[in-house]
């Protein structure tokens, strides 16, 4: 008995196996889950930890891309798949340094003694002048209001004060018409 290889099955069993590989990879990248990332080779990879960033994706399901620390002056605050830091932020005009950026968290600023952050534009001011503004303000709307006050008063009187020409005239009923009381 001889077996006689058949070309036609050959290839239906390599597509068969093509397509169990392609689930295989599809199962796994639903199966990832949390603290995993999908590789473009549909590898599950372990996320790189805050303070590190991915340099190159993992080869084998499971286990940890390969990560670096963050570079000095950069920062990553959470586990991730990113391929760089994020910069640090630099402390603004009338701020100071409260804790320095580390390579798992962003440099954390505070205003100067004596001054305290505006809670509308995160702005650091002088208590004493944010006051001022604000009295100021309160100030120029009531003069504001009372100038409005005035020119509706002083159109009113004048509206009062004024009378038309016409009405001066003494004007009395004539049978043949209206004539003036003088003539």
């Amino acid at each position: 008995m001889t077996s006689r290889r058949n070309p036609a099955g050959l290839t239906m069993g390599v597509k068969l196996l093509l397509m169990i590989s392609l689930l295989h990879k599809l199962s796994l990248a639903k199966e990832c889950g949390d603290g995993f990332h999908e590789s473009q080779q549909g590898i599950c990879c372990k996320l790189c930890p805050a303070g590190t960033y991915k340099m190159y994706s993992c080869i084998h399901n499971g286990s940890r891309a390969a990560c670096d620390l963050c570079p000095t002056g950069s920062f990553m605050d959470r586990d991730n798949w990113e391929e760089k830091c994020t910069q640090c932020k630099s402390c603004g005009p009338d701020e100071e340094v409260a804790l320095a950026c580390s390579v798992a968290q962003d440099t954390v600023c505070q205003c100067m003694k004596g001054l305290k952050r505006d809670a509308d534009s995160g702005v650091c001011l002088n208590e004493k002048t944010h006051t001022d503004d604000a009295a100021a303000t309160s100030a120029i709307v009531l003069a504001c209001l009372l100038t409005l006050i005035l020119v509706v008063f002083t159109v009113i009187l004048l509206f009062r004060m004024r009378k038309p020409r016409w009405s001066t005239l003494k004007l009395k009923f004539n049978p043949s018409g209206v004539t003036n009381a003088k003539g």
